[in-house]
């Protein structure tokens, strides 16, 4: 089995920072509320019976179909903030448990070519090395998870 640090996902892991992806999906999540408030209230000026005459007219006509597409927008605000938010906490999860493997990984690599007997080090590598592996999957997983989410909007 390689190295896992020459795997390229393990740059783009060890490299991600999860709080950028909290900040987004919270920045969206609150774009989502705002789209949400705005459409409230302008349906409810378009309800509102004490504005009358033609500039009331005019304004309802004018934005008819505005809090409908705000709740669109909304919508999807919402499911690309959740995507991002899910992403974020397995990515937490995944790359802490990725760094903390690479670094048992080098002890154990280091013990295991050490001239003093071995004592059983190359099968802890290998064990490591299968782990590390089976994480850069984890994190394919967690990103083709959040892209799919994301993609979806195009149908909401």
């Amino acid at each position: 089995m390689t190295d896992p640090l020459s795997d390229p996902r393990a740059r783009d892991l060890i490299a991600a920072v999860p709080g950028e992806l909290g900040n987004l999906a919270s920045g969206l999540a609150q774009a989502a509320g705002d789209s949400a408030l705005t459409a409230h209230g302008l349906s409810a000026v378009q309800q509102d019976p004490s504005w009358t005459g033609p500039a009331a007219d005019a304004f309802r006509g004018s934005l008819a179909r505005v809090p409908r597409q705000l709740g669109r927008i909304q919508s999807r605000l919402a499911i690309v903030s959740t995507a991002l938010a899910a992403y974020e906490d397995g990515l937490v999860e995944v790359r802490a448990a990725f760094v903390r493997t690479v670094a048992r990984l080098a002890d154990a690599e280091a013990r295991a070519s050490s001239p003093l007997p071995a004592g059983g080090w190359e099968g802890e590598v290998e064990r490591l090395r299968a782990l590390a592996a089976r994480l850069l999957d984890e994190f394919d997983a967690l990103r083709a998870d959040c892209r799919g989410r994301i993609a979806s909007v195009d149908g909401a």
